[in-house]
């Protein structure tokens, strides 16, 4: 029991990454930078390898890994709880390697999310929203 409990968090982070990742591909397929059909790139680093590095980088515990392709490289971004703070980990999905890590805020997290999951449906995010997280 207290081994599933340990547990428990990477799987709900393996779970919302596969929701992202299908939210990513219906927005890369509605905004038409991806046929339906096609393939997105996948990285050769797994889920569970990018908390593991992302941890290595940035001690604590790990809340989500998501996955992300922009059309240019895949990557992931790994959210960790540090005391009372977050922090992001950006890795490159296919290298395995760190190419960024800041502090991120809970509402822009979210707001972020909520602005992403939008334009995938074909909402309109709010202009601040947008804005709002551009710069992390």
């Amino acid at each position: 029991m207290r081994m599933f409990l340990r547990k428990r968090p990477v799987t709900i982070a393996a779970v919302a990454c596969a929701a992202l990742l299908s939210v990513a591909v219906a927005h890369l397929q509605a905004s038409g930078q991806v046929r339906s059909g096609a393939s997105i790139p996948t990285g050769r680093i797994t889920p569970w390898a990018a908390i593991r590095i992302a941890l290595r980088k940035v001690p604590g515990r790990a809340l989500q890994a998501t996955y992300e392709f922009d059309g240019a490289r895949p990557d992931y971004d790994v959210v960790i709880v540090t005391g009372k703070k977050l922090k992001e980990v950006e890795l490159d999905a296919i290298s395995g390697k760190v190419t960024d890590s800041e502090s991120v805020d809970p509402q822009g997290e979210a707001s972020e999310l909520r602005a992403e999951l939008l334009h995938a449906v074909g909402g309109k995010a709010a202009p601040a929203e947008v804005k709002s997280n551009a710069g992390g």
